[in-house]
């Protein structure tokens, strides 16, 4: 894909903690699309080099050019988790389109607070309705938030360059962690409840959303119930209709 041929992308994150794929997984959607990925790393700071055999940062880099230095000229599009950097980069280059990936945003009163991918997950509530209901909470595994919100990142950066080239005028988008998990990663069992006047839950929430994988005479099957209606039918199923109660 090549619609974003002439468009060149300055992607800061390669020090951020928290954010470090997202930023990343934002920038390669971009390159995909045909923009040229100016990444600035110095080589020592970047946590994706320090992962296992590098392969994970050789795929999410694999469309940037490294750089130790910002460029001054030629950026449409800068990728960023200095906050400070808006303001500086809003006043000198109004055409820009800055787009900053963070756990909380920019504002509010949670801009500074820390936050990794799990407390994230418990935050957003994904983490409180995946489990038994007597057993401990159950991550999702594979940093997936940092994936979400890099894809909605890219998303809302095509946005703001649209309206940027139709108007002339730059934009800023913040993109927040825990909004992006929160619409992705979890069903909103317990807003539901809460709204439906139900007794407060015990333990973890009531959907399993763990895929159960179980041997059969011709391979493995995977069965997944994510509401009652899908358990029900599933017990229909296998030949066992009252378990559904």
């Amino acid at each position: 894909m090549t619609f974003l041929s002439g468009i060149t992308v300055l992607d800061e994150t390669a020090t951020a903690r928290v954010g470090s794929i997202a930023g990343a997984y934002c920038a390669k959607l971009l390159a995909d699309a045909g923009a040229t990925v100016l990444r600035v790393d110095n080589g020592s700071r970047d946590p994706l080099r320090r992962r296992g055999s590098g392969a994970l940062h050789e795929y999410l880099t694999a469309g940037s050019s490294i750089v130790d230095e910002r460029p001054t000229t030629g950026i449409e599009i800068v990728l960023t988790q200095d906050a400070a950097r808006v303001t500086e980069l809003r006043a000198e280059h109004p055409h820009l389109v800055i787009v900053t990936i963070t756990p909380f945003g920019v504002t509010g009163p949670w801009a500074s607070h820390p936050a990794t991918e799990p407390t994230l997950q418990a935050w957003c509530g994904s983490m409180g309705h995946r489990g038994w209901p007597d057993e401990p909470p159950i991550a999702a595994g594979g940093e997936l938030g940092e994936w979400v919100t890099g894809t909605y990142a890219a998303v809302g950066t095509l946005a703001a360059l649209m309206e940027a080239h139709r108007s002339g005028e730059g934009d800023h988008v913040d993109v927040a962690m825990l909004d992006c998990m929160t619409v992705s990663m979890q069903a909103f069992a317990p807003l539901f409840a809460q709204l439906s006047g139900w007794p407060p839950i015990v333990g973890t929430g009531r959907t399993i959303e763990v895929p159960s994988v179980e041997p059969t005479a011709d391979g493995y099957v995977v069965f997944t119930t994510n509401s009652a209606q899908q358990f029900a039918d599933f017990c229909l199923l296998i030949g066992g209709p009252e378990w559904g109660t």
